[in-house]
């Protein structure tokens, strides 16, 4: 695996690019990256800590960003609480255990 990666790590441009066709909407703008400049070391940290990643649907995030500013004083945005959307989604479906310990951070201020 360290050579398959080394390999995609000097070749990203053949890995991951921006968007085939149009461009995608969503709440969690922030996301929605056109430059692909960080894919690599995510999917590098997904590997190395055995995690996954999540594909939320648009519905879910609006959930989890109301939950953050209904029951917080935080300012966060959609972006920032589509980590909260994610743990609720493995939670759902029996990922994540009710007592599992989890960290999440809410980034990025809604404006």
């Amino acid at each position: 695996i360290k050579k398959s990666l080394k390999y995609i790590r000097d070749n990203r441009q053949d890995f991951m690019w921006a968007w085939d066709a149009g461009s995608p909407r969503s709440q969690a703008e922030g996301i929605l990256d056109d430059i692909t400049y960080d894919w690599y070391y995510l999917l590098e940290g997904i590997l190395q800590s055995g995690g996954r990643a999540v594909v939320i649907p648009e519905e879910k995030i609006e959930r989890a960003y109301k939950l953050v500013r209904q029951n917080t004083e935080l300012e966060v945005s959609a972006t920032g609480t589509a980590g909260l959307a994610g743990l609720l989604e493995l939670r759902a479906a029996s990922i994540i255990s009710p007592d599992s310990r989890v960290g999440l951070f809410f980034t990025g201020i809604d404006r």
